[in-house]
């Protein structure tokens, strides 16, 4: 049989040109027949079998169409149609996983919070030597001439001879130095652009990176072409922050050091709305993560070439930290932006030709919280005037000292958003007169509390300090506090902000205006009278007042429910008797694997009984008022409590479905739950739940034997289950009694749930009958009649 192996000359000379092919396609197709099946096509290009069919629909592929059932069969020169459609890029999902992965070599040898300045160096410097190779290529189609198209006015880095990538692809011994003195020239060819960018690499140590472990790291990266016509700046950068993020999440507390949530960052960015030709200035730079937020702020508002126009600074003091941010500029295209490594409390970096702290248009910052270590006596000497007319802030929390250093570095139209602890609202001492000074200079715009667990490394909840150098008229000697802190996504381990939550903040803002429970206008003067306390509650109460209850009317709710549950219990006690009446069918049993039943019952696997979908993803249509329930793990856990609505019926449901939870993130709780669709028209169902729709007997039973049955709770991986497969809802044994006797146990169970509920129902009016008694007796509306 002919393999690829076979075809060699064949893709080589004719249509398939394997230097254009990603090299992971390459190795699975290794060994593969002439002729591969549909399911092997897309396993080989990990796309879905419905893609390939769309093509053939539209042309692009024409596959053979072989025996009795007309199964498709691909050619090479299908193969081919098909790299060209999908070319060698990568699309973001496989990229992210693909760089993630280059981790995964590295786990277990060095510190998780230390490998990542390894992975990014290397990710550069392919990125460097591709697109070194892409712009030669180019120059040489156009000119033909080497010398022309080696010029260094013709790369946007200087990538030498003895630096390119296939040089490392080529080391077998050695290869750590090797790495060590290419960054080395690379710097130095690039000097002054990647000075002190690779000064915190050193792969010369054995023990740990083995010459195994750098071999397998090179070839993981020469699996692909980084350069520009196979990955676009935008792509790079947005799989670069995405594994950013993935290593804060692995570094834990230490990953807060360096990334701030870019839900926070839209946030800030979406209430200061840079314009064209804005000066951005990061003390605190990180990763970069604020610059980048705003610059893709202006791209979406304005375009590209807008975008480009902002002038970006920020200053970082670790160095690992400042070249993760220097190369997240580079890759997002962004060489204008200045990133600059030092202590911006001892060593501000941008200063005038005076020596004076250069102003900016907008200043943004996430500084470290309540550091204790900090050059307080360097500040002290107030050699940038950032003291004028403001007192010290304590030797042992520098939480001031960067706003102080912000304010002075805004200019007389500056604004800016500051993350902070909540401590700098109300902390006495020095802290507190700081923080009246600024609220009597009228700098602080408006006070935004954050929920809580949004950092890594930082469980506390956080605010957002926005302040403005030149208020609207309408804004002096006012502040508008907002209260978010209820509204985020809980997470297992971090808690996010959603779309809506961002939207809502930067709309408050925008409104400034007075929103019930969550956002209001203050007085200066107010804020007087509280000793300049900004703690948010004593402006913003969230809290819920007590309600007044009317004791009469509880104890007429409870004798109602008293009542409904004695019908009830009269109706149990008749079903119970008639049901235990021995039947005579039912006299025989037999032994199976779910225990004794009746012979004339019966055992069948779920997937013989009933019809099972998946459902659709509706989360990126949810809509207050939407026609549809979305059927999703909370709607069913909460009882239907938990709503959200959608126009886009993607999977609708019928009466007598029975929708089951697969998938519960973060805990399992829900796992196995079921909701029986009561109506038609009214439902439709979230991709991480399964439809369930009976072919025979009661959908009512099937409903009330499935529902967290035990053998769904049993494939418990032992740190909480978060998802059962379909092939294991399918094979779940359900035993099968006549239609009759489903009908009695529908009944009788259905009673159990109902006098479940009476009880509960009694409990909760209980409940509030003594809170209602509380009520009264402390506010002397009723008395104890003293014993005679």
């Amino acid at each position: 049989m002919k393999t690829y192996e076979h075809l060699t000359l064949y893709l080589e000379s004719d249509r398939l040109k394997l230097q254009y092919m990603r090299k992971d396609i390459q190795e699975k197709l290794k060994g593969m027949p002439e002729l591969l099946s549909i399911g092997q096509v897309a396993e080989i290009f990990s796309i879905h079998q419905d893609t390939l069919r769309n093509w053939e629909k539209d042309g692009t592929l024409v596959p053979l169409r072989v025996g009795p059932r007309k199964d498709r069969k691909y050619r090479p020169q299908d193969i081919q149609a098909i790299v060209d459609k999908m070319g060698s890029k990568l699309t973001l999902p496989q990229l992210e996983a693909f760089l993630w992965k280059s981790a995964d070599i590295l786990r277990g040898k060095i510190d998780s919070s230390d490998y990542k300045k390894y992975i990014f160096g290397l990710l550069f410097y392919k990125r460097m030597s591709d697109v070194w190779d892409e712009e030669y290529e180019s120059v040489m189609k156009e000119y033909n001439d080497k010398t022309i198209a080696g010029a260094d006015y013709n790369h946007r880095f200087q990538v030498p001879k003895d630096c390119r990538w296939n040089v490392i692809t080529e080391q077998a011994e050695s290869i750590g130095q090797k790495l060590n003195d290419i960054f080395e020239k690379l710097a130095n060819a690039n000097s002054p652009k990647l000075d002190k960018i690779f000064d915190d690499l050193d792969f010369s140590n054995r023990d740990r990176f083995p010459n195994e472990t750098l071999q397998r790291l090179i070839n993981h990266f020469s699996q692909y072409n980084f350069g520009n016509t196979y990955i676009s700046s935008d792509l790079l950068g947005d799989a670069y922050e995405y594994l950013i993020k993935q290593f804060a999440a692995d570094a834990g507390k230490k990953g807060g050091e360096f990334y701030t949530p870019r839900e926070v960052e839209k946030v800030i960015i979406g209430i200061l709305k840079p314009h064209q030709k804005d000066h951005i200035y990061d003390p605190t730079a990180g990763s970069g993560g604020f610059l980048l937020e705003a610059y893709d702020y202006l791209k979406q508002k304005s375009g590209e070439k807008i975008a480009k126009t902002l002038y970006l600074y920020g200053q970082e003091l670790n160095i690992s930290t400042f070249a993760i941010a220097k190369i997240n500029m580079f890759l997002h295209g962004l060489d204008s932006a200045d990133i600059r490594r030092g202590d911006t409390i001892a060593n501000p970096q941008f200063l005038t030709q005076n020596g004076n702290l250069q102003t900016f248009d907008i200043c943004v910052a996430n500084p470290p919280y309540s550091i204790k270590d900090w050059e307080s006596e360097i500040f002290k000497t107030n050699k940038y005037g950032r003291l004028e007319g403001y007192d010290m802030p304590p030797e042992k929390n520098a939480d001031y000292a960067f706003v102080l250093h912000i304010i002075k570095s805004m200019n007389v139209n500056g604004r800016a958003g500051i993350v902070l602890p909540h401590g700098v609202l109300f902390r006495g001492g020095a802290e507190g007169r700081i923080r009246e000074q600024i609220l009597k200079n009228d700098l602080v715009e408006a006070v935004i509390a954050l929920p809580s667990n949004l950092f890594y490394g930082a469980s506390i909840p956080a605010v957002i300090i926005i302040l403005n150098k030149n208020k609207s008229n309408d804004k002096k000697g006012k502040i508008l506090i907002i209260n978010g802190e209820k509204d985020f996504l809980e997470g297992k381990n971090q808690n996010s902000l959603r779309p809506q939550d961002i939207s809502r903040i930067i709309k408050a803002y925008d409104s400034y205006s007075n929103i019930e429970k969550y956002a209001r206008i203050v007085d200066i003067k107010e804020i007087a009278e509280k000793h300049y306390d900004l703690k948010i509650n004593q402006y913003v109460d969230l809290s819920d007042k007590e309600e007044v209850i009317d004791l009469k009317m509880v104890w007429e709710g409870l004798n109602s429910i008293k009542n409904e549950s004695d019908i009830v219990d009269r109706t149990l006690d008749s079903l119970v008797s008639n049901f235990f009446v021995e039947n005579k069918a039912e006299r025989k049993l037999k032994e199976t694997e779910l225990g004794l039943i009746p012979e004339a019952w019966d055992i069948k696997k779920l997937g013989d009984v009933v019809f099972f979908e998946n459902g659709k993803g509706h989360e990126s249509f949810i809509i207050p008022d939407g026609a549809y329930i979305v059927v999703n793990s909370k709607f069913i856990s909460s009882g239907g409590q938990v709503i959200k609505r959608t126009n886009n019926n993607l999977k609708p449901l019928k009466k007598g479905d029975i929708a089951i939870v697969m998938s519960d993130v973060p805990n399992g709780k829900a796992i196995g739950k079921c909701f029986l669709v009561p109506e038609d028209n009214k439902y439709t169902l979230n991709q991480r739940i399964g439809l369930i729709r009976p072919k025979m007997g009661i959908s009512e039973y099937f409903y009330q034997y499935l529902n967290r049955n035990k053998y769904f709770l049993s494939f418990d991986n032992g740190v909480g289950q978060t998802n059962i497969r379909k092939n294991e809802v399918l094979d779940c044994p359900v035993i099968i009694p006549p239609k009759e006797r489903q009908k009695q146990i529908v009944e009788l169970l259905s009673l159990i749930d109902k006098k479940t509920e009476m009880v509960n129902k009694m409990e909760e009016k209980v409940a509030e009958l003594k809170r209602g008694f509380m009520q009264d007796l402390l506010s002397g509306k009723v008395g104890i009649k003293p014993k005679e």
